[in-house]
């Protein structure tokens, strides 16, 4: 795997569509309300190097979803 100097290979900048998303937002209209009113529930930061645009890094993301409570398991199957 590629990634840019001064980025560890296991820290990989995760940003549009595919964070947004991993966040559970309906579109990027309401991430960007979220990040107006400091409501993302992750750290965003800017890249050097880059135009414009904030990024997550993949291990705040993935440690952010491995805390969220998952749905119930479904009693309807027998084990």
């Amino acid at each position: 795997m590629r990634t840019k100097p001064g980025i560890a290979p296991s820290i990989v900048p995760v940003s549009g569509r595919a964070l947004w998303q991993a966040l559970g937002f309906a579109n990027e209209r309401a991430f960007q309300r979220a990040r107006q009113a400091n409501q993302v529930p992750i750290p965003l930061y800017p890249l050097p190097g880059q135009a414009r645009g904030l990024y997550a890094r993949s291990d705040d993301l993935a440690r952010y979803l491995a805390s969220l409570t998952p749905f119930p398991p479904d009693r309807s199957i027998a084990p």
